[in-house]
C-alpha cells in the first residue's frame, strides 16, 4: 500500500502553537541536606556496583576529548605557520617588489625587444 501524505493534525498545529515546556518550567528549588545526602549515596551505590562500566566510558570520554583537543591545536598550529610562510608586507617586501629585475622574460621591456 503506498504512504500517502496527510496534512497535519491538530495535535501537531496545536503543539506549534503553545509555549515550549522549557519556557513553563518552574525554576528548581535547591535540594535539602538530606536529599544530597540520598543522592550521593546512590550515586555510590551505582558506581560500585557498576564500577568497570563508569571507569571505561570515562577513559572514552576523556580520549574523545583529547583527540578533539589534539586537532584543534594541530588546526592552529597549521593557520600560524602558513601565515608565517606568507611574505608579509613591510616596506622591505614593498621596495623589493617595486623593483624589476634587468632580463625578466614576463617583463613588457623583455617583450617589446
Amino acid at each position: 500500500m503506498p504512504h500517502i501524505e496527510r496534512p497535519p493534525g491538530i495535535q501537531y498545529v496545536a503543539a506549534l502553537a503553545m509555549p515550549s515546556a522549557v519556557a513553563r518550567r518552574r525554576p528548581r528549588s535547591p535540594l535539602t541536606p538530606e536529599q544530597q545526602e540520598q543522592s550521593r549515596q546512590r550515586s555510590r551505590l551505582y558506581y560500585l556496583k557498576h564500577k568497570d562500566k563508569v571507569i571505561a566510558k570515562a577513559k572514552a570520554r576523556y580520549d574523545d576529548n583529547r583527540d578533539d583537543e589534539r586537532a584543534r591545536r594541530r588546526d592552529v598550529y597549521a593557520i600560524k605557520k602558513a601565515r608565517q610562510s606568507l611574505p608579509s608586507t613591510d616596506a622591505s617586501c614593498a621596495a623589493e617588489v617595486g623593483r624589476e629585475p634587468k632580463n625578466n622574460a614576463l617583463s613588457i621591456q623583455f617583450l617589446l625587444n
